[in-house]
This record gives C-alpha cells, sequence and structure tokens, in this order.
C-alpha cells in the first residue's frame, strides 16, 4: 500500500487507511486481517498469563496498569506471521 515509493510516505487517518485496504484488497478484507491479527494477539496474552510472566507477585495489591504496543507483519497472503 504506503510503501512502493518510500520517498512519498503518506499519513493517514485510521478511516481512510481501511478505506485505501479495501480498495486495494477487496471490501471487507481489513475486517478478515483485523480479525486474525485480533486472534493472535488475544493468544499471546492468554500464552502470558498461563505462563505466569505477565502478571508480578505484587499484582493483587498493585494499583498499576500496563500498555503494550505490537507491531505484527503480514505475509504476501495478509496473514499475520
Amino acid at each position: 500500500m504506503n510503501y512502493s515509493n518510500p520517498a512519498r510516505m503518506i499519513h493517514m487517518k485510521h478511516p481512510q487507511f481501511i478505506e485505501n485496504f479495501d480498495k486495494e484488497y477487496g471490501v471487507g478484507k481489513w475486517a478478515q486481517v483485523r480479525q486474525e491479527a485480533n486472534n493472535v494477539m488475544a493468544g499471546v496474552f492468554q500464552a502470558a498469563l498461563l505462563s505466569g510472566r505477565l502478571l508480578s507477585k505484587d499484582a493483587p495489591k498493585c494499583n498499576a496498569v500496563a500498555v503494550y504496543g505490537i507491531d505484527m507483519l503480514l505475509n504476501h497472503d495478509l496473514h499475520p506471521v
């Protein structure tokens, strides 16, 4: 999409991105990609919870909040790598 000419990167808002993505790959395709990505991220957090590494021993007493950022690559078939 936005990477064919690195000298001409385009900043766009989320609704415009979805519109352009669906225009390039087919209507509703972004919804499919996003659902698959959400499933992958849910699996990552579930695995972390099961391993016990996501929570510290002080978690029940703690009023802290964690924020996570995730970068996800898609292959040529638009599936998360």
